[in-house]
């Protein structure tokens, strides 16, 4: 895989157009040698790439129009529903294995009837319904639509349009989930905050100097409202689960502390937003266009 960076600041969209090949292709290599590699560890790249071509197609928009950017989003998002089921029960079982570690808990039971669900999912992906096989046919496609991808400003200002957008969108589902932290509004701003830090992974060599700090920081608050999220898909796919142990003291319930490292997560969370998302950021990012 080559850099996920802007290179070549007189061409942005040969440059653009690199980027999202260089993804596409790496997606397909993990499929290719997924044999070869680590199964779960090969889904996730390839899911993580598919993630990184959205956060690009975000930033192109303006160039693209709307429809088009849709169009392209919706594709590439169909391609990853293939592979959720795989995902969520890994990540129910990552999740499990950890509070098990942390609680001492007796979630043995619990995480070895997911492991079971696990085999049956894998089996269903790869040989009943050939999920793989059309995850790999859908991204050979999205190869050639992305060579149809008619961008007209070579400029990289143009991408910066998209960039604030999808900044003020992180801004106002932030503020959503600070107000209200449903798991749902929590997603969404994880889903937004994730595609921000891509963004600014690529556009990293035309930014100021001083956005570079928030690269990192963006980075550590997407894991922590991707944890936050795992834990809201565990309790999810517990609730009415005949293996979730009997409790005899309610306070020490799975439930309870789910929740209880939930609300830790989230005040960790929300101090790093607001590290993160000062006034001194919102500057640097309205003021673009004069640099």
């Amino acid at each position: 895989m080559q850099e996920f960076i802007l290179k070549n600041k007189e061409s942005a969209d040969e440059d653009i157009k690199r980027i999202l090949y260089d993804q596409i292709d790496t997606a397909l290599s993990y499929l290719e040698n997924e044999s070869d590699n680590n199964f779960d560890e090969s889904i996730h790249e390839v899911r993580k790439c598919i993630k990184r071509i959205r956060a690009v197609i975000r930033l192109i928009r303006d160039d693209i129009g709307k429809q088009n950017c849709r169009k392209e989003n919706f594709f590439f998002r169909d391609i990853n529903r293939n592979m959720s089921e795989l995902r969520s029960i890994n990540v129910n079982i990552e999740t499990l294995a950890k509070l098990n570690s942390d609680q001492s808990g007796g979630y043995k039971a619990l995480i070895d009837h997911f492991i079971e669900l696990k085999e049956k999912i894998i089996y269903k992906l790869c040989l009943e319904d050939d999920r793989l096989g059309n995850v790999f046919k859908m991204l050979k496609k999205g190869k050639k639509r992305t060579g149809r991808i008619l961008i007209k400003n070579k400029d990289f200002e143009i991408l910066f349009l998209g960039f604030i957008r999808v900044f003020n969108q992180c801004l106002r589902s932030m503020s959503l989930a600070k107000k209200e932290p449903t798991k749902g509004n929590l997603h969404e701003w994880r889903k937004i905050a994730k595609y921000l830090y891509y963004q600014f992974q690529v556009l990293a060599p035309v930014l100021p100097e001083e956005l570079g700090i928030y690269t990192p920081k963006l980075d550590k608050l997407a894991d922590y409202l991707g944890e936050d999220h795992d834990l809201a898909e565990l309790e999810d796919s517990l609730r009415g689960n005949p293996y979730v142990p009997a409790e005899s003291n309610k306070s020490e319930s799975i439930y309870n502390i789910i929740d209880k490292t939930r609300y830790d997560k989230q005040k960790v969370l929300f101090s790093l937003a607001g590290e993160i998302f000062n006034e001194r950021l919102q500057t640097s990012i309205n003021n673009l266009f004069s640099i």
